[in-house]
């Protein structure tokens, strides 16, 4: 194989260099390299150092903070940029979380940090937000403190063999998330990352309460630019995929995602591949409408404008057209219930909790499609949907009230 950083793979196929042209470009070829390799020491170090730390924080090791020393139970999540640690509190005998960033992760813990700091003067409980105590570092591991929750909704369908969640169950969920969202608002924050695993239960035996965690994600609505990608697939609104101005609809959005994997056991769309989770998003709300698809930055990686009879129409490439086009092969989908031919279809897969339940089916799914609208503007806001009858029962004939204790 040629040298690419030779002589002749320099000329070759260009017009000939000045010498002083190619010893510029050559350069600059060393100097890039010398960069490659001081990164790749710097990430060998780093893993090493990982690695050395983690043989030290085994269960039984004590974190110590300045106002407290926390000892390590169990580790019980693991992530890109650290471990979650479940720990007894030695000052106040409470359990827990801590979340063990790895070294080098500090631009990552920033940013959460920074989102922690605007919400840690509410009221988490009313605000249904996670509960942070503290930040402090050991051993050169940054350390976040919060309060221990149960388990996530992903983790609830799991060991319930992914049976749905009945509409009374789906509906306090959804009031709590709306609660959340309505706050982060206020604040200007975009949490950019709502998904099952961020929904934690709340230990409480009378009813199914939430919290939405893991800030790590969240931005600064004065910190959005255009084009950015947040959101994990199958949680991410169409204005992302497309490059459109962002805003806080994108959370909304992921909202909708989470009670239709709520009603269905499973994602709505798919988070094995961008270009079928677009796919699935057209065949279940329709295409975008051609203004939208007109004006996002990064409609030409999905969509092919033509040149058809009555002008310029825009349709969604074929899996073949994708790979050629963006280099990428389409992902093979994998899903535990067939796609709903329509968001009303739901109405006939949600599962039965009341006799007089046919109001709450079709109000549910009348949120569902203020949740779910492809233009953002159009969107149902979280305070609007507070006010939604599927979330105030107001279509209920009669005071009784569903009860919303977890199965």
């Amino acid at each position: 194989m040629n040298d690419p950083f030779s002589t002749s793979a320099i000329t070759s196929g260009s017009p000939l260099l000045s010498s002083s042209s190619l010893f510029e470009t050559m350069d600059l070829f060393i100097c890039q390299r010398s960069i490659q390799q001081v990164q790749e020491q710097k990430k060998a170090a780093r893993v090493a150092s990982n690695a050395k730390t983690q043989e030290v924080l085994k269960p039984g090791h004590i974190l110590h903070s300045h106002s407290n020393s926390y000892k390590i139970l169990e580790y019980i999540g693991e992530g890109t940029f650290g471990k979650v640690a479940k720990c007894l509190s030695l000052l106040t005998g409470e359990t827990v979380a801590v979340k063990i960033f790895f070294q080098d992760t500090d631009c990552f813990l920033q940013c959460e940090l920074s989102i922690l700091k605007h919400i840690s003067s509410l009221d988490y409980d009313e605000t249904h937000l996670v509960k942070f105590f503290e930040h402090f570092q050991y051993m050169g591991n940054s350390c976040l403190v919060f309060e221990l929750l149960d388990k996530s909704m992903f983790c609830l369908l799991e060991e319930n063999d992914w049976r749905p969640l009945s509409l009374s169950q789906i509906r306090c969920v959804a009031e709590e998330l709306f609660l959340a969202l309505v706050t982060l608002k206020s604040l200007g924050v975009v949490h950019a990352d709502i998904k099952p695993d961020n929904i934690m239960l709340v230990c409480d035996q009378r009813k199914l309460r939430a919290k939405l965690i893991d800030f790590g994600g969240a931005v600064l609505m004065s910190k959005i630019r255009h084009g950015m990608i947040v959101q994990a697939l199958g949680y991410r609104a169409p204005e992302v995929t497309l490059g459109l101005p962002l805003t806080e609809a994108v959370d909304v959005w992921a909202v909708g995602c989470v009670l239709a994997f709520l009603c269905l056991g499973d994602n709505l769309f798919s988070k094995d591949c961008e270009y079928l989770m677009m796919k699935n998003i057209v065949e279940l709300l329709g295409q975008p409408e051609d203004h939208l698809l007109r004006a996002g930055i990064h409609t030409r990686f999905f969509f092919i404008e033509e040149t058809g009879d009555d002008g310029p129409q825009w349709r969604l490439m074929t899996p073949e057209e994708f790979k050629l086009n963006n280099c990428m092969e389409v992902e093979r989908e994998s899903r535990f219930a067939a796609l709903p031919w329509s968001l009303r279809d739901l109405a006939k897969k949600v599962s039965p909790d009341h006799e007089m339940d046919l109001g709450a089916r079709f109000a549910f799914v009348d949120l569902m499609e203020k949740l779910l609208r492809i233009n953002s503007s159009q969107r149902i806001t979280a305070h609007e949907a507070l006010q939604h009858p599927f979330i105030t029962k107001s279509y209920l004939s009669h005071g009784d009230d569903l009860n919303c204790a977890s199965s």
